[in-house]
């Protein structure tokens, strides 16, 4: 992943974690926190395909609206959400993919074609994910 000037805080956090883990930096975590931080993992695994359809589905509610504050309001909370996770739980692209949908919608105030270039991208990006079955995978 390259970052790009503006830089998103959740943008250099994911960059540092795979870094990290590319460099094999090994955790000194005891049995017991590897086991409530395992136990994290399968919980927020289980729950990432249904935050993954609200993101979807309010993609699809701002294109039929796009006009909307709420509606972006909504969209940005969303893959804001799951782009300060995703990361923190093995599921790089997803978080990189949702953070590049809240960065969409915010360019959509002052360059909407490229704003929703950057939504569709990346939402084509969650949508692979999705039907691949990969988040129950991982």
């Amino acid at each position: 992943m390259t970052l790009h000037k503006p830089v998103l805080p959740v943008d250099l956090v994911m960059k540092v974690e795979s870094a990290l883990r590319a460099a094999g930096v090994e955790s000194s975590l005891s049995r017991q926190a590897q086991g409530e931080l395992e136990a994290l993992r399968e919980a927020y695994t289980a729950e990432l395909p249904q935050q993954l359809a609200g993101i979807a589905l309010a993609v699809h509610q701002l294109r039929v609206a796009p006009s909307s504050a709420a509606l972006r309001g909504v969209v940005r909370r969303c893959a804001h959400r799951v782009a300060g996770t995703a990361g923190s739980f093995g599921y790089d692209d997803i978080g990189d993919a949702c953070a590049r949908i809240e960065q969409g919608v915010l360019s959509l105030a002052h360059d909407e074609g490229s704003g929703w270039r950057e939504i569709e991208e990346a939402a084509s990006r969650i949508a692979a994910f999705t039907s691949s079955g990969r988040a129950a995978a991982v």
